[in-house]
């Protein structure tokens, strides 16, 4: 039924939309967690994946995307030092306003879909959400031939848990800088 309702919503965009675009993205995640850590040491894994415009006037528009993307960082906790690692497929949904100069900024809700977690270094039972929902706000610079930048905020809302062998739980929630080089062409 969401699918439905999502693909509804795709179709009623594209309709009315006035500039349809494709393309590519990738780059790097600094990614940290917050809550019963303190400060983790930020590890620079990769993002990539495409993405969609659809243009309801020359400002505004919707920013689709489906990014492959790794989240992880190290940690210290009392005697144990250990890296959590977690795959993720993205789907950012943005509401984008583009300047003619060539600068944007975008922001919107993002449902990350877990692929695979693991927790190096040390024996703590975890599971990762199997879906996490995240908030992303970002600012970009697209050049007219279709190459451009973009520095993005991603912060989750579903916490994950880690128990240790002291039994208590430790809770955190990830939030991660992106820094992406786009490849996006434009169509009228």
């Amino acid at each position: 039924m969401k699918l439905l309702l999502l693909l509804c919503l795709f179709q009623s965009i594209h309709a009315n939309a006035q500039y349809f675009g494709f393309g590519f993205k990738g780059g790097t995640n600094l990614t940290r967690f917050d809550n019963g850590f303190g400060r983790s040491k930020n590890n620079i894994p990769i993002h990539f994946g495409t993405m969609t415009y659809f243009g309801i006037n020359g400002h505004l528009g919707m920013q689709l995307e489906i990014l492959y993307s790794r989240q992880s960082a190290n940690f210290s906790l009392d005697t144990f030092d250990f890296r959590v690692k977690v795959n993720y497929i993205t789907f950012p949904l943005l509401l984008r306003y583009k300047h003619p100069s060539g600068f944007f900024a975008n922001a919107g809700p993002q449902i990350n879909m877990k692929v695979s977690q693991s927790l190096e270094n040390v024996g703590i039972p975890w599971e990762a959400s199997e879906v996490e929902y995240a908030a992303s706000l970002g600012v970009g610079y697209r050049h007219p031939a279709g190459l451009g930048i973009e520095c993005r905020y991603v912060k989750s809302f579903t916490k994950q848990d880690i128990i240790p062998d002291t039994g208590k739980r430790f809770g955190f929630r990830p939030y991660l800088f992106q820094v992406s080089l786009i490849c996006l062409l434009l169509f009228d």
